[in-house]
C-alpha cells in the first residue's frame, strides 16, 4: 500500500461538521460520563486474557439460577453485561477511526518535517542572499541542531542592536 498524499483541503467547516457528529454519536450512549484517574485507580481491573472468564461466570449463573446467591441481582448483571458488550463495540469502532486518524497524521507529520528540513537547508545554502532569514534560521536550527549525519552550520549569531 502506498502511503497517501495528505495535502489536501481539510476546512474548518468540515472540522465543525465532523465534531457535531461526534458530539451526536456521544449523545447516543445510554452513559458517558468521566470518572477521574484516581476513581478508576480504585477500580478492581479484569487482567488481560481473563475476560472470558467473567463472561462465562454470567453465562453460567444466568443458565443456573439455582448457584447465584441472592445478594447477586442477575437483572442488574444482565444489564452490566450488556453495557459492557456495547462499550466494547463502540470502543473497537471508535479505536479503529483514532487508528486511522492518527495514521494520516503521522504521514502529514513526516510529510511537514522533510518541508521544514528543506526549507532549512535552503536557508543555511543562501543566508548571504536572503534578507531576515538569519532569524528564520537560527529558530530552526534548535529543532534540527542535534539531528541527522552531519553537523549543520552553527546558526549565525546575531548582532544586537545599538
Amino acid at each position: 500500500m502506498s502511503i497517501p498524499n495528505t495535502a489536501i483541503p481539510f476546512p474548518q467547516d468540515t472540522r465543525t461538521a465532523i465534531k457535531g457528529k461526534i458530539e451526536e454519536a456521544g449523545a447516543l450512549f445510554p452513559i458517558l460520563e468521566p470518572v477521574s484517574p484516581d476513581e478508576r485507580d480504585g477500580l478492581q481491573t479484569i487482567a488481560e486474557g481473563r475476560e472470558p472468564y467473567v463472561a462465562d461466570a454470567f453465562t453460567d449463573a444466568r443458565d443456573n439460577p439455582k448457584t447465584v446467591p441472592t445478594i447477586i441481582d442477575m437483572a442488574q448483571w444482565a444489564l452490566l453485561e450488556e453495557q459492557f458488550d456495547g462499550l466494547a463495540e463502540m470502543e473497537s469502532l471508535y479505536q479503529a477511526k483514532l487508528d486511522l486518524i492518527t495514521g494520516m497524521k503521522i504521514v502529514c507529520g513526516a510529510a511537514r518535517y522533510a518541508n521544514a528540513r528543506r526549507y532549512y537547508r535552503y536557508l543555511q545554502d543562501n543566508l548571504d542572499s536572503l534578507p531576515g532569514a538569519e532569524s528564520i534560521f537560527n529558530r530552526l536550527g534548535k529543532l534540527f541542531s542535534k539531528q541527522g549525519n552531519g553537523k549543520p552550520k552553527a546558526p549565525v549569531a546575531q548582532e544586537s542592536p545599538k
